[in-house]
């Protein structure tokens, strides 16, 4: 397989960045066998291109677009849900912990196709103290700010106490050692500290900020995460918030109001101070619409504090929670504009152009040019399978490409992906598919933004068709 990284002078030239030769493994039911030598490729000089006509993907194409929390929803296309976990209920002492709860909600958002991000808090305003029972005799700081209401007064715990700081990274390592890599899980958010596990404890009756944990601890926190998360990408509040250079995405709680910098404060500011503006080429950034402003956030005049096309392509956001256009939905012209937001977010993968011989007799040389259309990579790296349809309409082989999503990454800059294989297939006419596999069987597909997609097989993009001639 030749990945080639390629881009058009301002004459229209395409000039070669690089190039790596890498063989790849394929299924037997496809393939005769693999060549003794690599395969000679062609110069890109010496294809016959065949470009591909360009159709926006929908805003709910796996892992990206606007976010509810769990149910079910119909008035609002979507790929993910969201929700927040107690730590009580899923630790009951030091070395003990219960995971109905979590395992109901993942199966639950998988039920309904859907791929789950959670956040464990200790502290939520309004919704009770989330710290465990055999953690009871630690300090609590007393509070009634954050529209307290069903429970007069909230309480901050002592996140310097030794026992909690054990009893949170035995946590995290358990949730890492049971989770880490579950297909039902897109993403988790780096929580337990602060109030809604966002790490802060600002309270605007004092304008302080005079619980939060110390980078000691903050350190430990997310020691522990990065230790016990390898396949699942994780996500934090604050990027100067004792981040260091980990692998960790980010998530802006408070987009388009307290996004786009001056002051450094801001969302942005505060990437910018921790030198964290180059995360989302690796790592996914999410966030939530300001949930006061998600009702009007699409109206004209729009009651965002700041542009949410310039916070979008600022912060390279793949995924934001509106809950509000779920639970309540937006109508007219407010819903097509934010049919249009959700689908701005993240990753938009196209093919531009197919290299595919009209027939074959023992080799196949198939050559696709693809490109990201939108403002972030593709999280992970799924599968990407070739599949042959015969003129039955039968999906009669299929194999895994070693092809590299994560590698798609700035926009509109085209990389070449070839494959060159000996095959055997009956003589005839096929037709050449591709598609990314979802680890989760039941979940939402990574869509292609191209009008081939679905075309002649379900969730499955058309690169052409060939025939296949007898030796």
């Amino acid at each position: 397989m030749l990945q080639r990284r390629v881009t058009m002078n301002r004459f229209g030239m395409s000039v070669r960045r690089s190039q790596t030769l890498v063989i790849v493994a394929i299924s037997a039911a496809f393939i005769a066998g693999l060549a003794s030598i690599a395969p000679m490729v062609r110069a890109s000089s010496d294809l016959a291109w065949t470009p591909q006509r360009y159709v926006p993907a929908p805003p709910d194409s796996a892992l990206k677009g606007f976010v509810p929390y769990p149910g079910f929803y119909g008035n609002f296309p979507h790929s993910l849900e969201y929700n927040y976990v107690a730590w009580k209920d899923i630790q009951t002492d030091f070395n003990v912990f219960t995971w109905t709860l979590l395992d109901a909600e993942l199966a639950d958002a998988a039920s309904r196709h859907h791929q789950f991000i959670f956040r464990v808090y200790a502290d939520f305003p309004d919704l009770g103290y989330g710290v465990p029972a055999f953690l009871s005799n630690i300090v609590t700081h007393p509070y009634n700010d954050w529209s307290n209401g069903t429970h007069a007064t909230s309480v901050s715990p002592d996140y310097e106490n030794p026992a909690v700081v054990r009893a949170m990274t035995n946590t995290i390592r358990a949730l890492g050692a049971r989770y880490d890599g579950d297909p039902r899980l897109a993403f988790v958010a780096v929580g337990f500290l602060g109030f809604w596990g966002e790490w802060h404890t600002w309270r605007p009756s004092c304008s302080c900020n005079p619980w939060m944990a110390s980078p000691h601890t903050q350190r430990a926190v997310l020691d522990a995460f990065t230790e016990a998360f390898h396949r699942t990408k994780l996500v934090m509040r604050y990027p100067d918030v004792g981040w260091s250079g980990q692998k960790i995405g980010f998530h802006d709680d408070q987009f388009s109001d307290q996004t786009i910098d001056p002051p450094d404060w801001m969302f942005l500011g505060r990437m910018k101070t921790a030198r964290a503006t180059r995360q989302w080429r690796t790592q996914s950034i999410g966030g939530e619409i300001e949930p006061i402003r998600q009702w009007c956030a699409f109206s004209r005049p729009t009651c965002l504090a700041q542009s949410y096309d310039e916070s979008v392509d600022l912060t390279h956001a793949s995924w934001l929670m509106n809950h509000y256009a779920f639970a309540t939905g937006y109508l007219d012209g407010d819903r097509q504009r934010a049919f249009d937001a959700a689908r701005r977010l993240g990753y938009e993968l196209f093919v531009s152009a197919v290299d595919l011989p009209a027939t074959v007799v023992d080799r196949l040389h198939v050559v696709i040019r693809i490109q990201n259309r939108g403002v972030a990579p593709f999280p992970y790296d799924w599968k990407v399978q070739l599949a042959a349809r015969n003129s039955n309409g039968v999906i009669i082989a299929a194999y895994d490409t070693d092809w590299r999503l994560t590698k798609i990454i700035d926009r509109g800059v085209d990389m070449e992906w070839t494959d060159e294989r000996q095959v055997q297939l009956e003589p005839g006419a096929y037709t050449l598919l591709m598609r990314a596999v979802n680890p989760l069987a039941s979940g939402m597909p990574l869509v292609f933004a191209n009008a081939g997609w679905s075309a002649d097989a379900p969730n499955w993009l058309t690169l052409g068709t060939f025939e296949v001639r007898p030796r």
